[in-house]
């Protein structure tokens, strides 16, 4: 069995670090006003399927989503955090945590995967 797999059976969490060996897991830099991002993270949440906005707070940077799964609709709790670098570029991390069991099957890491693929979508400059 390899590493990866082992650890999907015994971590329930995923997030997105500068120095993440995964690059598809790594703390993103965009080249974007701060608010247009931080409100523009909270419409491609919404259009996500399963996903929904629980609430957000501008003023420290945090998007607090959930997202459910297709089958068996377990809830994995999602944080994004938007932090201002300049006047003209922000930086974003995310994390997903599974409500229940002791391993994801790599489900958080998939989350994460799924919204930035659809906030680099939304926001057609690729992110650094």
């Amino acid at each position: 069995m390899s590493m990866i797999s082992c650890k999907a059976l015994t971590h329930n969490r995923a997030g997105t670090y500068p120095d993440s060996p995964d690059p598809s897991l790594r703390t993103r830099t965009y080249m974007a006003d701060y608010e247009r991002f931080f409100f523009g993270v909270v419409k491609v949440i919404e259009d996500l399927p399963r996903w929904q906005v629980e609430r957000h707070e501008i003023m420290d940077g945090k998007i607090f989503a959930t997202r459910r799964t297709r089958i068996f609709r377990f809830v994995d709790d999602i944080e994004i955090r938007v932090t201002r670098m300049n006047e003209h570029s922000v930086m974003l991390d995310v994390f997903s945590a599974s409500r229940v069991g002791k391993g994801d099957f790599g489900q958080n890491a998939r989350n994460i995967r799924e919204f930035l693929g659809a906030l680099d979508q939304a926001f057609s400059s690729p992110p650094s």
